[in-house]
């Protein structure tokens, strides 16, 4: 999930739009190697005059590599250099019927809203029906789930659990 989320932070700084898709392949933090990511949305992707925001629209689908975001709509807000240039994606918010999964499906994540700061590698899910799945470890929460990417972490709020085959663990908060 960590490299699928830092992965939005760099393709959404792609200004090569279409109607309803833009592409670009960029560095792989990982290993170095190039790897196509693309966001399609069936409405549409729009940017505001000044850049500072990005919107695409309608059955939104971003890949990089083997991961995948769906989701009904997806926001980027940039920061902004002293002319009014987009520099550097500073948050990213995906709204409506949200899912993050590998391609072998290892590992899962679904909530009706999903935010991610770039900077802290922070990432919240709220909504009807949040889960997260690494592995056969799962994780839910009626509340919030929170992810903290750069330390591997997170935080169930909210009659959560945590099962991995028939052992698991309840509480308020996990």
């Amino acid at each position: 999930m960590g490299l699928l989320l830092r992965t939005l932070a760099l393709l959404i700084g792609c200004f090569i739009v279409t109607k309803n898709a833009c592409a670009l392949p960029l560095s792989d933090l990982e290993n170095g190697s190039k790897i196509p990511i693309e966001i399609n949305a069936i409405k549409g992707i729009t940017c505001e005059q000044k850049g500072k925001i990005c919107t695409a629209h309608g059955d939104v689908v971003v890949t990089r590599g083997d991961m995948t975001l769906t989701a009904d709509a997806l926001t980027a807000t940039f920061a902004v250099d002293n002319k009014g240039r987009p520099q550097d994606v500073i948050r990213l918010e995906a709204i409506g019927h949200v899912r993050i999964f590998s391609a072998d499906k290892t590992k899962t994540a679904s909530a009706q809203h999903a935010m991610y700061d770039v900077a802290t590698g922070y990432v919240i899910l709220t909504g009807n029906n949040l889960i997260l799945t690494l592995r056969d470890l799962t994780i839910t929460a009626h509340d919030s789930l929170e992810y903290f990417d750069h330390e591997k972490r997170a935080v169930a709020t909210g009659h959560a659990k945590a099962q991995k085959a028939q052992r698991f663990l309840m509480g308020d908060w996990l």
